[in-house]
């Protein structure tokens, strides 16, 4: 999986008011004052000369203090030193990384680095994964190590980011960050991101040629998440695991897997042509908080309008799976699990009344589950290379009730001659269903549109299940969704 961008960087003296962005074997030049690329761009790299046995430039800044004037340009373990005044480089580099005293992780390579601003002045920072830390340039010493989501940068820069670049000129003060195909931006003096962002990288109107297109070029999925915030902006909670089990499955297969939250996802995100598909994720809190929630809501119904519209394939889970119901019915579909003699709440009707319908003990399947196919779906290709019964790790409360989708086609129902293994046992909170008609009885759907492909499952294949096998066919059916996405675009519009 290749960046959108290796690295970017501010010049200095001669080459202020001009950014300088390095995409393999070239470069490219930006006019800060024109907002645009100069013409006779991108050239080749070779024109920067850098010394013998460095590689390629992963991350780049500029020094401060009693180093401002220098440029540092980072690869692996090694770093070069350019002057720009001279517009050459310092003798005797490449020289190690280890010279920069960076702790672990960050001493093996850096995935980008950025000197601060305003209140920030005088201090450089370090991104590696989603941590970061901070050196001093008066010292010439790291003097603080943090996480990446204490900067408060939108989903997916909270996690990671690719490129860090200073804004000079009109956009002096600011720091511009990207991850693969959209950026962000963040003022120093606020110690603030921006309103308004993340944006696509096309804003930048970079030179042709380099974002890729067609249907090799699409190796980017979407984890969109649907909470009334952005919960990667909190500290290793909700859906990292989640998230973290994802990329290590798709990995395997190129593909690369970052989070947006859904008020972030813009309508020209879904028309990037290196997105390949968007896996919806579950979500945390109740769907009744949306009725004292307006905005939550409002972006809850503003996804479902995207859902119903996008051609982008679509793996809905969990919450998600409930959205999609309502989306294409309503909420009078999507109810409390509850025991088999008692009705149903739906969450119309808790909106409709002003009132939580959530039962006490609250009955949910939590847990490993056996699913058997529907008819019909003995050879449905979502479930390819997974023979026999099918388990789904499941965490919900709620369900989509039967019989209310006559636009999808039902894919899995509950297999009654296996039984479940609960992960929590009955307390004065929690109910496990003890009879087959508690279950839930709508685990996956498939939407019946020829030119769309949109898949619903209550359960989730990006959590580890702690079982070999279980953990193989999880693994094996998001595969499955990553090769007919990419059978989707191959066939029906990259060609």
């Amino acid at each position: 999986m290749s960046r959108r961008i290796d690295t970017a960087l501010s010049g200095n003296g001669p080459s202020a008011g001009k950014a300088y962005f390095f995409k393999g074997d070239q470069y490219a030049r930006y006019d800060w004052n024109t907002s645009r690329f100069d013409e006779g761009y991108p050239k080749p790299i070779s024109i920067w000369e850098f010394p013998e046995g460095f590689g390629q430039p992963q991350a780049a800044l500029n020094g401060a203090g009693s180093f401002a004037g220098k440029a540092y340009f980072f690869s692996g373990e090694q770093y070069v030193r350019y002057d720009w005044s001279t517009d050459q480089f310092d003798d005797s580099f490449p020289q190690p990384l280890s010279a920069w005293g960076l702790p672990e992780p960050f001493a093996s390579g850096i995935d980008a680095a950025i000197t601060g601003a305003g209140p920030y002045a005088g201090k450089a920072y370090f991104f590696k994964g989603d941590e970061y830390a901070r050196y001093d340039w008066a010292t010439t010493q790291v003097d603080f190590v943090g996480k990446l989501f204490a900067w408060q940068l939108p989903s997916p820069c909270s996690v990671a980011i690719d490129v860090a670049l200073e804004g000079q000129g009109p956009y002096a003060g600011r720091a511009y960050f990207f991850r693969h195909n959209i950026y962000t931006r963040y003022d120093w003096n606020r110690s603030s991101p921006d309103a308004g962002y993340p944006l696509s990288l096309a804003a930048w109107n970079l030179p042709v040629g380099w974002l890729p297109t067609g249907s090799a070029a699409r190796d980017h999925l979407w984890y969109v998440t649907i909470d009334e915030d952005d919960y990667f902006l909190r500290d290793e909670q909700g859906h990292h695991p989640n998230l973290g089990r994802l990329q290590e499955i798709t990995a395997n297969a190129g593909i690369q897997v970052d989070p947006i939250w859904m008020a972030n996802l813009r309508d020209e995100l879904l028309d990037d042509e290196t997105l390949l598909g968007l896996f919806s994720a579950g979500s945390f809190p109740e769907w009744f908080a949306a009725e004292q929630n307006t905005t939550w809501r409002l972006q809850l119904q503003r996804y479902s309008e995207q859902i119903l519209q996008m051609h982008v394939p679509l793996l809905a889970v969990c919450g998600s799976h409930q959205l999609v119901a309502s989306a294409f019915g309503n909420w009078d579909i999507v109810g409390h699990m509850m025991p088999e003699d008692q009705v149903i709440p739906t969450v119309a009707d808790e909106f409709n009344r002003h009132q939580s319908f959530v039962p006490m003990p609250r009955m949910g399947e939590v847990g490993a589950f056996p699913l058997r196919r529907s008819a019909g779906q003995e050879n449905q290709p979502l479930f390819a290379g997974i023979g026999g019964t099918i388990w789904g790790v499941e965490h919900h409360f709620d369900e989509v009730l039967a019989g209310n989708l006559p636009m999808f086609t039902p894919l899995l129902e509950p297999e009654p001659d296996e039984t479940p293994s609960f992960n929590e046992a009955d307390s004065s909170t929690h109910r496990n269903p003890s009879t087959f008609n508690e279950l839930c009885q709508v685990q996956a759907l498939q939407l019946d549109d020829p030119e769309r492909i949109l898949y619903s499952i209550q359960f989730h294949p990006e959590l580890v299940a702690n079982n070999t096998d279980i953990d193989q066919e999880s693994a094996q059916l998001v595969l499955n969704f990553l090769d007919i996405a990419a059978s989707f675009w191959n066939q029906n519009v990259d060609n």
